[in-house]
């Protein structure tokens, strides 16, 4: 009796073991994915040409930044006004 019990145990373990080996493997695989998608997003960002700072930072500028520029130079608050 107490072999077929170490023999049930024994295959619940390489049962669980390769479920978990299935499991691991997909999570590498979906790593690997991942990785391969984010070096074509670098090569295509490195394709663009955008303007570089002297420090090597990348610039870029939206005509939608300037119009929100202009937006906050017409704002003004004052406080403590009496």
């Amino acid at each position: 009796m107490s072999d077929e019990a170490g023999r049930y145990t024994a295959e619940h373990t390489v049962m669980e073991s390769g479920m978990e080996i299935r499991e691991l493997k997909h999570l590498l695989e979906v790593k690997d994915k991942k990785i391969k998608e984010l070096e074509k997003e670098i090569v295509q960002l490195k394709s663009l040409d955008y303007p570089k700072s002297e420090e090597g930072i990348t610039l870029h500028f939206d005509d939608d930044d300037k119009s929100e520029d202009n937006f906050t130079e017409q704002l003004s608050f004052s406080f403590n006004q009496e």
